[in-house]
C-alpha cells in the first residue's frame, strides 16, 4: 500500500481530454448509428466482461476499507460493509471506447466472420453530448492500485458518510444520504469504472449512464439475450464523429467504397474521412 501521508495528496485539475476515442462496431451498428446520430449504452450487466460489476464491487469495497484503515475516523467501513452484502446491482449502462482506431485484439473479438469498422469520436465533444444528458464519459481505471490514485482526491477531506458520497458523487448536493443510499451511489458511481487488470490493453473509455437519470430505455435482441439499452446523442444533432476505420474483411477496399457512398448521402456526415485497416489480419 501507498505511503500514508500522501494517500490524500490532489491530483492535478481535470485538462482537456484531447483525444481521439474509437467505438467497434459491425456494419448494422455503424448504420444504425449515422442513421439516428445516437450511439447505444447496454446495460453493464449484459456486456462480454462476465465479472463486469462484481469486479467493480469487490474493488470499491476493498479500495474503501484501505482507505479507512489510513482515516480510521471516518465511517468509511460502513459503506464497505454495504458493497459487500449489497446482491441487487443497480441498472447502469456503458458505451464503450478505445484509445486505439486499429486494434488487432478489438478487431478479432468481433469475430471473423463479421465485417467490423471503428468509428473515431472527439473526445471533448463526445463529452459534451454525454453531460447534456446527465452522462459521464471516463477512462477505465485497471486494477486496485490505480483505483485508489482515483479516489484520493475525490475523498480528501470527506468527514461523513453524506459528505464522502458527495465526494464519490462530485455532488454538492447537502442532503443526509442514508447507509443505502450511500451504498446503491458508490457503487453506481465507482462499479462502471474498475476493470480487472488483464483487460488494460484495451485502453478504454466509457459514457456511463446510471439509472436514475435515463429518460427511456430501449431494448433489442443479441445472441440469446433482450439487451436493454439508452441512446446517447439526439436525433438530427451530429455526433463528433470524425473518421471511420474499416477493419480487416475480405474486400476491405469494397467496403470502404460502400461506406463512402453512404456517407456521400448523409448531410451530416458527408466530410467524414474513411481509412482502411492497416492490419494484415485474414478474416
Amino acid at each position: 500500500m501507498e505511503d500514508s501521508n500522501d494517500l490524500f495528496s490532489p491530483l492535478p485539475p481535470a485538462a482537456k481530454i484531447n483525444k481521439t476515442l474509437s467505438h467497434y462496431t459491425s456494419l448494422d451498428g455503424f448504420l444504425n448509428i449515422i442513421r439516428e446520430s445516437q450511439i447505444r449504452a447496454s446495460n453493464i450487466l449484459f456486456l462480454n466482461d462476465t465479472e463486469e460489476m462484481e469486479y467493480g464491487m469487490r474493488v470499491a469495497r476493498d479500495v474503501l476499507a484501505e482507505i479507512d484503515q489510513v482515516r480510521p475516523d471516518t465511517p468509511l467501513k460502513r459503506i464497505a460493509r454495504a458493497l459487500t452484502g449489497m446482491n441487487d446491482i443497480p441498472d447502469v449502462y456503458a458505451c464503450c471506447f478505445c484509445e486505439e482506431h486499429d486494434m488487432l485484439s478489438q478487431w478479432r473479438g468481433y469475430g471473423a466472420a463479421t465485417q467490423s469498422v471503428s468509428i473515431q469520436f472527439d473526445a471533448d465533444q463526445l463529452s459534451a453530448v454525454a453531460r447534456a444528458q446527465e452522462f459521464d464519459l471516463h477512462p477505465v481505471t485497471y486494477g486496485k492500485r490505480l483505483a485508489m490514485k482515483v479516489l484520493r482526491a475525490r475523498l480528501k477531506g470527506a468527514e461523513s458518510t453524506a459528505s464522502i458520497v458527495r465526494a464519490l458523487m462530485n455532488s454538492k448536493d447537502e442532503t443526509d444520504y442514508t447507509a443505502d443510499d450511500a451504498r446503491r451511489m458508490a457503487v453506481l458511481d465507482l462499479a462502471p469504472r474498475f476493470k480487472n487488470d488483464a483487460f488494460g490493453e484495451e485502453l478504454e473509455w466509457r459514457i456511463i449512464a446510471k439509472a436514475h437519470v435515463v429518460k427511456k430505455v430501449e431494448y433489442r435482441t443479441r445472441d440469446n439475450v433482450i439487451m436493454p439499452y439508452v441512446n446517447v446523442g439526439a436525433l438530427n444533432t451530429r455526433l463528433p464523429i470524425t473518421r471511420v476505420t474499416v477493419g480487416p474483411g475480405k474486400d476491405a477496399s469494397l467496403t470502404r467504397k460502400s461506406i463512402e457512398k453512404f456517407l456521400s448521402q448523409r448531410p451530416f456526415y458527408s466530410d467524414v474521412e474513411v481509412a482502411v485497416s492497416s492490419i494484415p489480419f485474414r478474416t
